[in-house]
Formats: structure tokens, sequence, C-alpha cells
């Protein structure tokens, strides 16, 4: 672990020639997973609006280390920004935390909540990143998709002052939209009463700020399956790990 706490700042040392702004801007994004608009990075990192800020984001979406994308519903200038590069990701969650290590500091921690959510988090990205397999798989490859993101802010109507967030839209022109929730697990997913109405009211509150034409199907894309059970019958579409990297 020693010897990881300073590939960070070589990394980008090595990437740019003043490699401060773009650290600033990674951290950023780092600390607020779902990504952040311009004028969020702004006031998260104290830069300018101007035209360095444009250039040190498009050099990190050109890098891999951010993707930009479309927020459905939203102006132009409310694209999210989020961070994609796993090395950032991990250093900010397991080494910049912890100043000082035992030597069995991984075999001691496995169990820790911080590492179920790294890889969840991990999972999450790596389905973002094989958004075209998704397409294929659900078997819309030939239908114009349009790919979004949705949040609302805590205090929408919707949902009172919980907010929510998804990470993953596909708008077809068939007049359907897969609203997808990525899950990772060691086994099945076993879906429950809790997380199937949390899975409707994020469905409800979208229907309700975009429009009741749409036909909205609750997409699963897990690990290692979803388990069969009496309320996995509400999912209408499920893909898995090995959908994202099949034939």
């Amino acid at each position: 672990m020693i010897g990881l706490r300073g590939e960070f700042d070589e990394l980008y040392s090595s990437l740019f020639k003043n490699p401060e702004p773009y650290k600033g801007i990674v951290l950023a994004l780092g600390r607020r997973r779902d990504g952040l608009t311009r004028d969020e990075i702004i006031a998260a990192t104290g830069m300018g609006s101007g035209g360095d800020l444009s250039r040190f984001l498009e050099e990190l979406e050109e890098c891999g280390f951010i993707r930009k994308y479309h927020v459905l519903g939203a102006e132009r200038n409310g694209s999210l920004y989020q961070l994609m590069d796993n090395f950032s990701l991990f250093h900010m969650q397991f080494v910049s935390k912890k100043r000082r290590h035992a030597g069995n500091y991984w075999t001691a921690s496995v169990s820790e909540g911080a590492k179920h959510a790294w890889r969840g988090l991990a999972f999450k990205r790596l389905c973002l990143e094989h958004v075209r397999q998704i397409k294929d798989r659900l078997g819309i490859s030939g239908v114009a998709v349009e790919v979004y993101a949705w949040r609302q802010k805590r205090g929408g109507s919707a949902q009172g002052s919980q907010g929510v967030q998804i990470d993953l839209l596909l708008d077809r022109k068939d007049g359907i939209v897969n609203l997808c929730e990525m899950k990772y697990t060691d086994g099945e997913y076993s879906l429950d009463k809790s997380e199937l109405d949390r899975l409707i009211n994020r469905r409800e509150a979208f229907r309700a700020v975009c429009g009741a034409r749409r036909s909205i199907h609750l997409t699963m894309i897990t690990s290692n399956g979803l388990c069969h059970n009496k309320y996995s019958g509400n999912i209408q579409s499920e893909l898995t790990l090995a959908d994202l990297f099949g034939e």
C-alpha cells in the first residue's frame, strides 16, 4: 500500500504539465459519484468558468478519466460530468483515506462494507462502459436509442426530500424507456419488497416529470443473475455480467 500512495500524483504529473487543476476536478467528481454539472464543478473547485475549465474537462474526457453525459429533461448546461477512472476512484476510496496500514490490512478488512461498496461501484462503471452490448442483448440494436441519466434533486415533489438518481436510461424511439438498475452480488441477486418499492418509486418519479406516454421497463443488470421469486416478476428485462462480454 505504501507504494500506491504516490501513484495518484505521479499519474497526473506524467500526463499533464500542470496537473493540479485536473486533480482538483477529479477529486471533486470522486466525492459525488453520480456526477456534477459544470456549475457544481466551479463551486466545488473554485475555478473560473472560462476557457481553461473547458480545456481541462475536454482533456480529462479525451483521456478517459471522466465522461460527459446528458441528463434527460435538462438544458445543455445541465449535462453531468462523472469520474470513470477506476484507479482514481480506488485511490480515493482506499489509499488516501488510510494513512497508516497494518501489514494484514487487506485480509483483515475483506468483509468491510467499503469493499462491498467498491465492487458495486466498479460493476456499475463496467456496465456504463458496455452500453452497446446491453442494447444488443436487449434486442434493440436496430432501434434508435438515446442514452441518458436522470436525477431529481432533494425536495422534488415526487420523492419528498430524498432525491432520485438513475444512472442509465435507454430512451428508445419505439416509445419504451429501459430504466436500468445495476447490482453486484457474489451470487444471484434476490429482489425483496423494499428494493422493489424503491425501484417503483424511482420509476414513478421519472414518469411524473418526463411524461406518462412512454412505457417504462424496469431492467436489472446483475453480476450473477436475478433470483426468480415473487418480486422478480415486476422486472421486464434482465441481463448478467456474461451478457456484457458475450459475442
